[in-house]
């Protein structure tokens, strides 16, 4: 069974990989489009004084938003690339013929969300070497980094299997995952230290995966301690979030194929 589905998953992979390079022009206008973003930092980090709630990420504002940049795209396409890559195989008529498979549900939207978290990885590398080639001053901790970023690839999967099941029931990506990355965006510290947020903001920061998330990056990244809360806040999201992300997927296939919608517009 375990092999059954490690082939499904490459397979998912592999197609999505094949497809994405044949629009040479698409993948590398998106590879090198963090750029822009990471120079805008850089000078928005001249403007902002070290020190203050920066302290607790190494004092220096620029390394502080390098991180937040890359905990909020790994989230953003671990979430939203199963949603996006469900509707476009509804928009062009093969989803049907996927579910009609004896392929289970969230192995389906599991093997749809498996190249964005590459691609995600890939990005996040990408940002860390650009922001270090402009100055920002990283600690890294490779032990740390790795069990956070384990932790957020979970959590964050459970919230896209979340969102997978939506789009199979409303037939619509943007809207889910515009409102998880503006909630993201707004509390969970991408740009600026969420203690800066009234405590009731700050209260609910904490039911967002991006928090415990970015806090885990930030201290592997940046020389601020231990990762052990952050990683068990993450795991308590997993353990809760891809249960439940699962259950939805298998409700909504199941709804999609007693009333016909896997190939509707």
């Amino acid at each position: 069974m375990v092999t059954d589905f490690a082939r499904a998953i490459y397979a998912f992979t592999l197609r999505d990989f094949r497809e994405d390079i044949s629009y040479v022009g698409h993948f590398w206008l998106r590879t090198g489009a963090p750029v822009v973003t990471i120079l805008s930092l850089w000078f928005l980090s001249v403007l902002v004084p070290d020190g203050g709630h920066l302290e607790a990420y190494g004092g220096h504002y620029f390394g502080f938003a390098i991180v937040g940049l890359i905990g909020f795209g790994l989230q953003n396409q671990v979430v939203s690339s199963a949603a996006r890559k469900l509707r476009r195989d509804m928009l062009v008529g093969t989803l049907e013929a996927q579910a009609a498979s004896p392929i289970a549900p969230a192995t389906l939207v599991t093997g749809a969300m498996a190249y964005g978290v590459i691609v995600a990885l890939a990005g996040a590398s990408i940002i860390g070497v650009a922001g270090a080639l402009l100055g920002a001053r990283f600690a890294v901790a490779p032990v740390s980094l790795l069990l956070t970023v384990g932790a957020s690839v979970a959590a964050f999967a459970g919230l896209g299997l979340l969102a997978g099941g939506a789009v199979l029931v409303l037939q619509k990506a943007t809207p889910i995952t515009f409102a998880i990355d503006s909630l993201t965006f707004l509390l969970t510290g991408v740009s600026y230290p969420i203690a800066v947020l009234p405590e009731p903001l700050q209260i609910a920061a904490q039911f967002l995966p991006g928090t415990p998330a970015l806090e885990g990056l930030r201290r592997s990244l940046l020389g601020g301690g231990s990762v052990a809360g952050p990683v068990i806040h993450l795991l308590l999201f997993a353990a809760i979030c891809l249960p439940l992300g699962w259950l939805a997927v298998s409700l909504a296939m199941r709804r999609a194929r007693r009333v016909g919608s896997l190939a509707s517009y």
